[in-house]
């Protein structure tokens, strides 16, 4: 009698339906979309959900570092620099500190914004288009908390200020993000040949 050893076949097909997983495109709302917010909402909190997304778009921009395209990477590089700078702007606001109650206030825990190790985990084309689109994906849920929940909830004159001047700045990170969508969508689209 034969035994046949049916663990090898399983293990295989577990591992194909796994990587499939981990590596799947397909967009999905971002965790910026559905985002628990408070029931209500202080300066406070506003300033933690923007430090949140500062760090967010830094540390999604270094989870590509080295293995983008040009223009995907000057992307990249952009949100790194830009996210960087709106952090330094948003910190020297914090109320915590400038009240001199205690300890700044922490951002957000970016994981809980954004799937950063989905992006650690692709590469070439893959990496490059799930990048891409997370922006614009990401940046759409941005400027949906900016106009629904963040700028209106403002109590500061001063965050009032620095909320518009993000939200200039998200809309033209938006409209980037697009423009490199088209041009990766554009290359992958297949060369049409005369008859």
């Amino acid at each position: 009698m034969e035994t046949i050893n049916y663990r090898i076949p399983i293990l295989a097909l577990a591992s194909l339906i796994f990587a499939c997983a981990l590596t799947s495109t397909s967009a999905s709302p971002p965790r910026a979309a559905s985002y628990q917010w408070p029931q209500s909402l202080n300066d406070t909190q506003i300033i933690q959900y923007v430090l949140g997304v500062d760090k967010a778009e830094m540390q999604a921009a270094n989870a590509t570092k080295g293995r983008l395209s040009s223009a995907t990477w000057q992307l990249a590089q952009r949100m790194s620099v830009d996210h960087a700078a709106l952090d330094q702007n948003f910190r020297s606001l914090n109320p915590s500190t400038a009240e001199g109650r205690g300890e700044p206030v922490e951002p957000l825990d970016p994981e809980s914004l954004r799937d950063i190790a989905k992006l650690r985990v692709l590469d070439g084309d893959q990496l490059a288009k799930a990048y891409v689109d997370d922006e614009v994906t990401f940046h759409q849920a941005v400027l949906a908390a900016l106009d629904q929940k963040l700028m209106p909830n403002a109590k500061s004159e001063e965050l009032k200020a620095r909320l518009r001047e993000l939200r200039a700045d998200a809309a033209a990170h938006l409209e980037h993000a697009k423009q490199v969508q088209q041009t990766i969508s554009q290359l992958s689209k297949p060369i049409e040949t005369l008859p």
